[in-house]
């Protein structure tokens, strides 16, 4: 049997994997209805740097979660979410042939379940795709070049 490694959290350049479905009761208690405060699950990400396959433990609850994520990170990613957005609309607006961008833009991009980036498309049914083209933006073709280097800043620790 094999055994998925656990960390207590994922970086943000780590790519979104699919996992089997797990979720669980959190916060055990006689006083909750069914028994639980909180539900868990395990989101599961490859590493950006060594391609490990890893597993991070989320929780959802009345006394708050845990998301894969540090705290700390999480404003960081949604500036370079919206940075990322900007830049592909604003390139598409411009008129450029095609746009790329790197492998850690599009993981990040992965983060965030949304429609209003790639046209008409949610940007999580291509979670599979590691390179080529993901979609369009404005009618211009978006697509992840794993030879490009990352033009975002490393995340603060």
């Amino acid at each position: 049997m094999t055994t998925t490694a656990h960390r207590l959290y994922a970086h943000p350049f780590d790519r979104t994997t699919e996992g089997p479905a797990d979720q669980h009761g959190v916060g055990r208690s006689n006083e909750a209805i069914g028994g639980y405060f909180g539900i868990g699950w395990y989101s599961y990400f490859l590493d950006h740097r060594t391609g490990e396959r890893f597993r991070v433990h989320c929780s959802d609850g009345v006394y708050g979660g845990k998301d894969a994520y540090p705290d700390s990170i999480l404003p960081w990613m949604e500036v370079q979410y919206r940075a990322i957005i900007d830049r592909t609309i604003a390139e598409a607006e411009a008129g450029v042939s095609e746009i790329r961008i790197s492998t850690q833009e599009w993981n990040i991009m992965l983060t965030r379940v949304h429609t209003g980036w790639l046209d008409g498309e949610d940007t999580r049914k291509h979670i599979s795709q590691d390179e080529g083209q993901i979609g369009t933006c404005r009618g211009v073709p978006v697509i992840v070049d794993t030879k490009m280097d990352c033009p975002l800043d490393e995340p603060p620790e």
